[in-house]
């Protein structure tokens, strides 16, 4: 949630990638707010829905910043000129 909320801040403020990637990383970061009341919602039931054993949190909380942080490792490795040419070499 926090990794989310600073990232979007930052990406909104610093623009340093196209504007979507901070909206997608705002709607991850409150689609993971809005499963932590899913903790404290009653017994465990794995076939139910909002509750913390139940799949919905799962996937609100985990497919979103998931799918971000596949989209931008993907803009980041074609973005030209980055990482080309450098050589890091062991000290």
């Amino acid at each position: 949630m926090a990794l989310a909320s600073c990232v979007a801040t930052i990406l909104e403020k610093r623009r340093p990638l196209a504007r979507w990637t901070g909206r997608i990383a705002v709607a991850g970061a409150v689609l993971c707010v809005a499963s932590v009341p899913a903790m404290y919602g009653g017994p465990v039931n794995y076939t139910g829905f909002y509750n913390a054993g139940g799949w919905g949190p799962a996937i609100v909380a985990n497919f979103p910043p998931m799918i971000w942080f596949l989209t931008v490792s993907v803009i980041l490795i074609r973005r030209p000129g980055i990482g080309r040419g450098v050589i890091v070499r062991a000290a």
